[in-house]
């Protein structure tokens, strides 16, 4: 995110999901600000609509770049909430030397956030390279996330690239969603 003199705060990114146009009304994630779309540029041209997979920088209206941190979600209102717990199914990769464990913590890369979270498995309290299993994730802080949403898990320290994971279910006040 940058200020653009004349023109305001600007965001960039990939469109993630769906579509967005000049004139919506958005929600920027995790802080639950609200704002309406200014203006669009896609991959270097001035256009009326984004849709998924479009690089674009957004310009929005009335906001400050204190509403921002890198991994920041800008989303319909509503459609995306935070949380602190999710569902996941996870897949160590083939050359790790790392033994995930029950309770264990790690860095969760979402998008271009980085997440500090523990860990949980119901039956088998550990998983091994090259193997996959569903577990619980204990963050240790509110992420917009949704169902299907890709991250990368690295070890606490020192910092190893160990596996990835798959959003089964964000769960919202103890439910899912």
């Amino acid at each position: 995110s940058f200020i653009k003199k004349g023109f305001g705060t600007i965001v960039t990114g990939t469109v993630a999901e769906g579509r967005a146009k000049v004139g919506d009304l958005v929600e920027i994630l995790p802080n639950g600000d609200c704002t309406k779309i200014r203006g669009l540029q896609s991959h270097g041209k001035n256009t009326q609509q984004i849709y998924k997979g479009d690089r674009a920088a957004i310009n929005l209206l009335n906001m400050k770049l204190k509403n921002f941190h890198r991994g920041s979600v800008i989303a319909t209102p509503k459609t995306i909430r935070n949380t602190k717990k999710i569902v996941a199914e996870i897949k160590l990769i083939k050359n790790t030397k790392w033994v995930l464990k029950h309770n264990q913590r790690l860095r969760l890369h979402f998008g271009t956030d980085e997440i500090l979270g523990r860990i949980f498995f119901k039956n088998k309290k550990k998983i091994y390279k090259d193997q996959e299993r569903n577990c619980l994730l204990f963050l240790e802080s509110d992420i917009p996330v949704s169902l299907d949403d890709k991250f990368v898990i690295r070890s606490y320290s020192p910092m190893n690239t160990i596996g990835g994971g798959i959003v089964l279910y964000p769960i919202v006040d103890d439910h899912y969603i």
